[in-house]
């Protein structure tokens, strides 16, 4: 496997394998990118992923929606996940969590809102 269009179909083949549509364009920079999974809130960013294509092309995908996560090596080959990688996914997760806790007292903030004014009629 060889060219990026190669390793790029091996990829979201993988992430099809999982259960998760693939972004149309991979950026195999190394970096984490976030990313719409379908089954939630239309624009949400809730899945993340990580495409290396160096001397040894492998990734990382993890869905926020389902709780999938999975690494991956062109080789098939099991590597351990490098500290940087390890980083970046804790940086994911708390972001996601961030995202979650606004939502979350955003939506106590409407009900509260309604609860009030219903209580005032």
């Amino acid at each position: 496997m060889n060219s990026h269009s190669e390793i790029d179909s091996s990829f979201k083949t993988a992430m099809l394998n999982a259960g998760i549509n693939p972004p149309d364009n991979l950026i195999g920079d190394g970096q984490l990118h976030r990313f719409y999974v379908g089954g939630d809130r239309k624009g949400t960013l809730n899945g993340a992923y990580t495409l290396h294509l160096d001397n040894w092309p492998s990734g990382f995908v993890m869905s926020f929606k389902t709780g999938v996560t999975f690494t991956w090596t062109a080789s098939g080959k099991k590597q351990p996940m490098a500290a940087a990688m390890k980083r970046q996914i804790e940086y994911a997760r708390q972001v996601r969590q961030q995202e979650q806790d606004k939502a979350h007292q955003a939506a106590a903030e409407k009900a509260r809102f309604i609860w009030q004014q219903a209580a005032n009629n």
